[in-house]
This record gives structure tokens, C-alpha cells and sequence, in this order.
């Protein structure tokens, strides 16, 4: 039996979608709320962490490429879907650690 040719497989890119400063800034504010309201419910102690990495984001600089609005903005996902998880963790009794 001959040998079987085999082709490389083309693979396109991943389109990348653009984020404009306008989404990023709405994402910011979005997470911040859910910041506050994590903080609200839970305490501070649920959010100290989540708080550091959002301050990292200089919103102002973050908008200046798109290379920056990218990161700042998969930093963003990364924190909404952290609170989210917290907000359905039970609150820890007082007293307990």
C-alpha cells in the first residue's frame, strides 16, 4: 500500500475582538459595582485580594492601545467570574476562622 499524503491543516487565527475604551471603561464600572456589593455581602475580607489586582487597572493608561484595553480587560473577566463565585459562598459565622 502507497504511502498517504497528509496536508498541514490551515487554521485561521482567532478573530480577536476589538475592545473600544467605551466598553472598557463600562466593564470597570461594572466590576467595581460588583466589588462593592461582593464587599456589602460578604465583608471585606472576601474582596482584599479581588480589590489589589482591580486597582492594578489604571483605567486612564488601560485605554491608551488596544494591547492595554485587552489585558485590563481579560483581567476584568477574570475578577467578574471571582465574584461571582464568592457571591454564592456562604458567609463564614463570626468568630470562625
Amino acid at each position: 500500500m502507497p504511502p498517504v499524503e497528509t496536508k498541514p491543516i490551515e487554521t485561521k487565527p482567532a478573530a480577536t475582538k476589538e475592545i473600544d475604551p467605551a466598553a472598557l471603561a463600562a466593564q470597570y464600572k461594572q466590576v467595581g459595582a460588583q466589588l462593592k456589593a461582593l464587599d456589602e455581602a460578604k465583608g471585606p475580607d472576601a474582596t482584599s485580594d479581588l480589590r489589589s489586582q482591580y486597582r492594578l487597572i489604571r483605567i486612564s493608561e488601560a485605554m491608551a492601545s488596544q494591547e492595554k484595553r485587552d489585558w485590563a480587560a481579560a483581567l476584568l473577566t477574570k475578577l467578574s467570574s471571582e465574584i461571582a463565585t464568592r457571591q454564592k459562598q456562604p458567609r463564614p459565622a463570626a468568630g470562625i476562622r
